[in-house]
């Protein structure tokens, strides 16, 4: 995906009503490879009251709001950003939808659908309670210096899309359509999972290793992508357990972390003594 322009785009408003909310603020990001080319970070007067929540939430009320320009005076910059790139963000149909209400009021066509959810993204691959924005970024080992403010949260989902495609592509090779096919296969139910899981259960029933590439924590630092081969001791409760040639030691993986599994070469056998996997 190295030549696709994205646009990572992140809208505040004044409530949750498309219909009847507005627009309060624009923040986006253009970004080719993985450079950042163009900031975009706008606020828009709505000609309509800020909600309560809305307010609490990004610290704008209308007063801050009322010398900023109509989305008729901003709609022009942001179509432009958006021109031949695809649209990205987190929860990003919500966003698309107040803009595509937007640009209907002004009699304009709407931006096109967008591309990737970062959201979705972190859902297939990473295992948390929330997949919230914050959350993603804890785990990914992302700073988000300012919350619920336009283009402090697209810089954040930029690098949130940026280390998440970085895990299924490492190596920059996949087009988009391919990247959305294989985050597709990385959905907890999908066909790949099951044939991962079978070819685990094989390796257990017959004692031959397995090749894994597994997301790994790395001491808060954020994740990586990292290839290990690991001789199964047991398997249950959406974890396997066994001996990781890379540590050179028992570890336990959780299968909704692994990106790939594949046959190994290694014949083993099962100590008699060894942890036992909780289930």
């Amino acid at each position: 995906m190295c030549a696709t322009p994205v646009v990572v785009v992140d809208l505040e408003m004044t409530g949750l009503d498309v219909a009847r909310d507005r627009i309060v603020e624009i923040g986006a990001v253009r970004a080719v490879g993985d450079q950042i080319v163009e900031e975009l970070s706008l606020l828009v007067r709505p000609d309509v009251p800020m909600s309560s929540d809305a307010r609490r939430m990004t610290g704008l009320d209308d007063a801050a709001l009322a010398d900023a320009p109509g989305f008729a005076e901003v709609a022009p910059a942001i179509t432009r950003l958006l021109d031949g790139a695809l649209l990205v963000g987190h929860r990003v149909d919500f966003d698309h939808a107040f803009l595509v209400e937007a640009l209907r009021r002004l009699g304009q066509p709407p931006p096109a659908p967008p591309a990737f959810d970062t959201l979705e993204m972190a859902r297939n691959l990473l295992s948390l309670r929330s997949h919230s924005l914050a959350s993603v970024c804890e785990m990914l080992g992302v700073e988000r210096p300012v919350a619920h403010r336009a283009l402090p949260d697209a810089r954040a989902t930029w690098e949130v899309f940026r280390r998440l495609v970085g895990l299924v592509d490492p190596e920059g090779a996949l087009t988009p359509a391919e990247t959305r096919v294989a985050l597709d296969a990385l959905r907890a139910s999908s066909p790949q999972r099951r044939r991962w899981r079978d070819l685990l259960d094989e390796a257990l029933l017959t004692r031959r290793s397995v090749w894994i590439q597994y997301i790994s924590r790395d001491d808060g630092r954020g994740t990586c992508l990292t290839q290990r081969e690991v001789e199964p001791w047991d398997i249950g409760a959406g974890r396997m357990a066994g001996f990781c040639h890379l540590r050179g030691a028992h570890r336990v993986f959780r299968l909704d972390r692994m990106c790939g599994v594949s046959v190994g070469g290694r014949a083993y056998q099962i100590p008699a003594e060894r942890p036992a996997l909780v289930r």
